[in-house]
């Protein structure tokens, strides 16, 4: 057996039920044929925001779906003001290439590849 649906205003009749009328959770649930701690559940949401309670199967209340949108433009927002900086100076520019490319150096003479570091570009002098 699947879980079991219910739209917006079966849930606010249950609300109303309980709120209104004076029943109890408990017995609102027993009437429905549905556990008493979805309509406990139902009744906090209602009381917390009765208009954006219960806003739909896979739709975001008001105040979710702005922070959401936000969201989504701060990142749009930050993806063009990283686009628009420069490339960060390399300090070892050789080794970058080299292992960016995926290439060792050319071996020595000995048969070796060895990583030559440019101490000059780092601020050392030799």
């Amino acid at each position: 057996m699947g879980r079991r649906v219910f739209n917006r205003e079966f849930k606010l009749e249950a609300v109303k039920l309980v709120l209104e009328r004076g029943m109890s959770a408990a017995q609102v649930a027993r009437d429905l044929g549905i556990q008493q701690n979805v309509v406990s559940r139902w009744v906090r949401e209602a009381r917390a925001d009765k208009a954006q309670a219960f806003p739909g199967r896979g739709q975001m209340k008001a105040d979710d779906a702005e922070v959401a949108r936000l969201k989504r433009e701060l990142a749009k927002t930050k993806a063009e003001r990283d686009a628009s900086l420069p490339e960060p100076k390399l300090i070892l520019p050789a080794l970058q290439v080299n292992i960016r490319g995926g290439r060792l150096p050319p071996p020595d003479g000995n048969g070796i590849s060895y990583l030559r570091l440019p101490l000059n570009q780092i601020g050392h002098e030799t």
